[in-house]
């Protein structure tokens, strides 16, 4: 596992398509965006162990931010 410092504002490039910045950082919670392809599905992992969501629901969900 890489491990990352990153500040307000600063990005780490996954490839040369895919870029997560981090946007706000508030006690323990960090928002981060991401910034890929539509055919890139970017998931969080409690949704795929719970069977909650669908993989189109999420996606529809990212869309709107």
């Amino acid at each position: 596992m890489l491990i990352l410092s990153r500040r307000i504002g600063e990005q780490i490039r996954i490839d040369e398509h895919t870029v997560l910045t981090v946007l706000k950082v508030r006690g323990q919670q960090v928002q981060l965006g991401f910034e890929a392809p539509a055919a890139v599905s970017i998931i969080r992992e409690e949704l795929i162990a719970s069977g909650r969501r669908s993989v189109e629901d999420e996606r529809q969900v990212a869309a709107s931010y």
